[in-house]
C-alpha cells in the first residue's frame, strides 16, 4: 500500500478521483492510498489464476473478476482492489457499477510490500463482508496458497497448499494445482 493523502475526503469525492485517476487508489475511512504495481511474477499468477479459475466456473452461476473491480465495506466505510475475486449469482452495485458489495471469494498475491497487509488489516476489512466466504492468499516467492474459510459460526479455518498439491476450494466448484499454478515462473527473489 502507497502513502495515505493528506487529508480526508468523502466516498463520492474518492470515486470521483479515482475514475480520473491512471493509479488505483484504496480508501479507508477518508483517507486514500495510492497502490503500487506488481512483478512479472505477480501479474504472471493473477493471470493464471483468473484463467483457472474462469475456465472451470463456466457455465456456473458464479463468475471471476478481475483486478479492476473494487469492493466496498460500507461498515467500515472502505474501498478496496483485490487481486481477483469470485462473484455467484446477482451482483450487489455501486456508483454506476464499479463497486461490487457481495463478492464470494477474494484472492491477494502477496508481495514483500503488501504480505502483512494482505494477512492482517486488509483482511479484517474484507471479513466485514456479509458476502465473503472464503480468502485465497498466493505467495510469489515459493509455490504455496494460504486458503482461509469462514465456518458456519463465523470463525476462519485456514488450510495450505504447497508444490505437489491441488487446492480445492470450499466456496465454489474449482481447484488449483499448484505445480501447474506455479509452473516455469521466476521465484529465486528476482523482479521477474
Amino acid at each position: 500500500m502507497g502513502l495515505p493523502a493528506t487529508r480526508l475526503i468523502s466516498w463520492a469525492d474518492y470515486v470521483q478521483l479515482q475514475e480520473s485517476s491512471p493509479e488505483k487508489l484504496e480508501y479507508h475511512n477518508g483517507v486514500i492510498y495510492n497502490m503500487t504495481g506488481g512483478t512479472l511474477t505477480h501479474s504472471r499468477l493473477q493471470s493464471r489464476l483468473i484463467l483457472s479459475l474462469g475456465t472451470q466456473l463456466k457455465g456456473r452461476p458464479c463468475e471471476v473478476l478481475t483486478s479492476e473491480m473494487r469492493m466496498r465495506i460500507p461498515a467500515s466505510n472502505t474501498g478496496l482492489y483485490p487481486d481477483a475475486s469470485i462473484l455467484c449469482g446477482e451482483p450487489e452495485l455501486e456508483d454506476e457499477g464499479r463497486t461490487l458489495l457481495n463478492p464470494l471469494v477474494l484472492i491477494e498475491v502477496l508481495s514483500p510490500s503488501t504480505a502483512d497487509y494482505d494477512r492482517g488489516m486488509k483482511f479484517a476489512q474484507y471479513a466485514q463482508i456479509v458476502s465473503f466466504r472464503e480468502y485465497l492468499l498466493v505467495d510469489h516467492t515459493r509455490p504455496y496458497i494460504e486458503q482461509r474459510v469462514r465456518a458456519d459460526d463465523g470463525t476462519w479455518l485456514c488450510y495450505h497448499a504447497c508444490a505437489g498439491d491441488r487446492l480445492q476450494l470450499h466456496s465454489v466448484p474449482a481447484e488449483l494445482d499448484i505445480d501447474a499454478l506455479y509452473a516455469g515462473l521466476d521465484l529465486k527473489g528476482r523482479r521477474a
